[in-house]
């Protein structure tokens, strides 16, 4: 279940999936979902892709709209 920032906050220092409409990109990250967490100075830290590098960058400056929790890892059977 998705939350809005102006709900709750999530977990310090804990991923989260976070979704932002400015995270949407028709190439790169359709969803605009993104791994992300909150730090201890309820700053925000993500990466996106940079196509001019060809790689993912760490973004310390964008923050969701609304967050989850991630889901459980699946364990070995």
């Amino acid at each position: 279940m998705w939350i809005n920032l102006e709900i709750d906050l999530p977990p310090v220092n804990i991923e989260v999936l976070g979704w932002s409409p400015e995270w949407v990109d028709e190439d790169y990250n359709r969803s605009g979902v993104r791994t992300c967490f909150m730090g201890d100075d309820f700053l925000w830290t993500s990466s996106e892709w940079d196509n001019v590098q060809d790689e993912y960058v760490t973004n310390y400056h964008s923050l969701p709209h609304c967050w989850q929790l991630k889901p459980a890892p699946p364990y070995n059977q």
